[in-house]
């Protein structure tokens, strides 16, 4: 039985040796043999050291892991040797070696990226002493960063990444599942790294789009990550949350968030709701962004404490968090729409709305000014509102564009009503003794995450009887309206309210909605709409003014 250290360091002799014993061995049963490893050692994925996480380089064909989104799996497949022969200069004496895939003549490359906005609290744990040292033995000139990346790479790996954590990640079409991998898809990939200075085939599809300055990756083993991941040591089944009471976790969170939005208990509720909200269809069968715009933020030094607050809440308990500040500048100046240019040779460019499913977007119009928006600017809003409203990000291929279904979550700030399309508005009422923001513990940040995991995506169901509950409601409400010559309540309205009993439901731990619930949810929407009618003109600020 291989050692662990073995595993780590000398992947390549493991191989070897399995191409010795049966020389017709393919792709996937060298998979299957590490996966064995794997299980055989419970302990060992988290002691492979971690890609991306350092700019310290790691030594070349050895064993490394990779937690990363596929940012561009549009390069070419490619052909590669089977064996190569190699001649000693001196003794002249002649070997063949076998490559450690001998049956694939051909491997599918794609250039990964570490996942976007993916927030602290998923990374890995900290090895332990053991693999500490077996790191340390691995060390070969680690303290030598690599080096800075030309811009046509660089372009591809989106802000919130740091420039080091990029990768060619190869695989072999005879693995199980992994012969097509999905653009935006979140994958734990564990494999053999090379040095970029190592590769001599000059011929590769990536010396084509000049991508022979990243690290290449040969898989092993590709797992695809859950939309909403706890953590490695997080299950989302209901064993673990099994004996967490909602209502009380509930009551807690809404005294935790109440304090990040200047003390407002109707906020906090919308705002704890949201982490439950996933992408759904309208009755056009239509992709719709759950949208969150918690308007009324102060108009002064504060707001910016406010936003980076609400922020930093968002990264503690969901494990994707992307912020977008829609300053002008950065609407006119910064690439939104990711795509590739026919005078470009790197494949797809990334942009601020290249995301995983399952991110939750944070929009923040309290930094935008007065000012002219820029064609740059302009076709950034209408990406991002395509987004809100239909669920689909633009991206351009040359000439023509592609719409592309991106599943997730936002929250909009702003001072007054948003510009942008959201499902729901919540004017944000600061409370005259209003606390700072507390610090969560971890007891409750780890409960929390559990319960919207394993909550998020919980089925609901509605029995006949609350059917009949509903209806009569609905029926009551139009009547009286029109009894008072009021507008309707319509059918949106109604679909609304419904989602938020919805997740009212799931916040509590329940997958059935009652009668208790309903009429919580009917309250939730008349402060909410109460609140927005009375809010006066200059309450949180004024519209500001854009310009073409």
């Amino acid at each position: 039985m291989e050692s662990i250290e073995t595993i780590i360091s000398r992947p390549l002799t493991i191989i070897q040796d399995l191409v010795a014993e049966e020389p017709t061995i393919n792709a996937q049963a060298i998979s299957d043999h590490f996966v064995n490893l794997l299980d055989l050692h419970s302990t060992l994925l988290s002691r492979i050291p971690s890609f991306g996480t350092s700019r310290n380089k790691l030594p070349p064909y050895s064993l490394v892991r990779f937690r990363c989104m596929i940012q561009d799996n549009g390069l070419n497949p490619e052909i590669h040797l089977q064996r190569v022969q190699m001649i000693n200069s001196t003794t002249r004496e002649e070997k063949t070696l076998i490559t450690w895939f001998v049956d694939e003549p051909h491997k599918h490359p794609y250039f990964a990226v570490g996942v976007p906005g993916e927030s602290p609290w998923v990374e890995d744990p900290p090895c332990d002493a053991e693999t500490a040292a077996i790191g340390r033995s691995l060390e070969i000139s680690s303290l030598e960063g690599y080096p800075r990346l030309p811009e046509h790479i660089s372009n591809k790996i989106p802000s919130t990444v740091p420039s080091y954590s990029a990768a060619v990640i190869k695989v072999y079409p005879s693995m199980l599942q992994m012969n097509y991998l999905k653009l935006n898809e979140v994958l734990d990939v564990v494999g053999i790294i090379e040095d970029p200075e190592s590769t001599e085939d000059g011929t590769s599809e990536c010396d084509e789009l000049h991508l022979g300055a990243v690290p290449i990756l040969n898989a092993l083993i590709v797992q695809k990550v859950p939309i909403t991941p706890c953590s490695r040591q997080c299950d989302k089944s209901h064993d673990l949350v099994a004996p967490i009471d909602g209502v009380v976790l509930r009551h807690a969170m809404l005294d935790a968030i109440s304090t990040f939005v200047l003390g407002d208990r109707l906020a906090a509720e919308y705002l704890y709701l949201h982490l439950f909200s996933r992408c759904g269809h309208n009755s056009d069968c239509e992709l719709v962004t759950p949208t969150l715009n918690l308007s009324g933020v102060p108009s002064s030094p504060s707001s910016t404490n406010l936003t980076k607050e609400i922020f930093h809440l968002l990264q503690l308990l969901l494990p994707r968090v992307s912020y977008i500040p829609l300053s002008l500048e950065h609407i006119n100046t910064t690439q939104f729409i990711p795509g590739s240019l026919p005078e470009k040779t790197a494949g797809l460019s990334t942009g601020d709305l290249q995301l995983a499913e399952g991110t939750m977007l944070v929009l923040d119009e309290t930094k935008m000014s007065p000012g002219k928006v820029m064609d740059r600017g302009v076709h950034n809003l209408a990406a991002v509102e395509s987004l809100l409203k239909f669920g689909m990000v633009p991206y351009l291929t040359g000439a023509q564009q592609i719409e592309v279904p991106t599943k997730c979550g936002c929250v909009i700030l702003s001072h007054s009503k948003c510009m942008l399309s959201s499902n729901l508005e919540v004017p944000i009422l600061e409370s005259p003794d209003a606390p700072t923001p507390i610090v969560l513990s971890s007891n409750l940040l780890n409960t929390a995450r559990k319960f919207i995991a394993a909550y998020k995506n919980e089925e609901f169901s509605i029995s006949e009887s609350m059917t009949q509950v509903i209806q009569t409601y609905f029926a009551n409400v139009r009547a009286e309206e029109h009894r008072c010559h009021l507008p309707l309540t319509g059918q949106t309205d109604l679909l609304r309210i419904l989602n938020i009993a919805r997740l009212a439901t799931l916040s509590m731990g329940r997958t059935a909605l009652t009668k208790e619930l309903w009429n919580q949810a009917v309250s939730l929407e008349t402060a909410r709409m109460d609140r927005v009618k009375s809010r006066t003109t200059n309450r949180g600020g004024t519209h500001h003014t854009l310009s073409r």
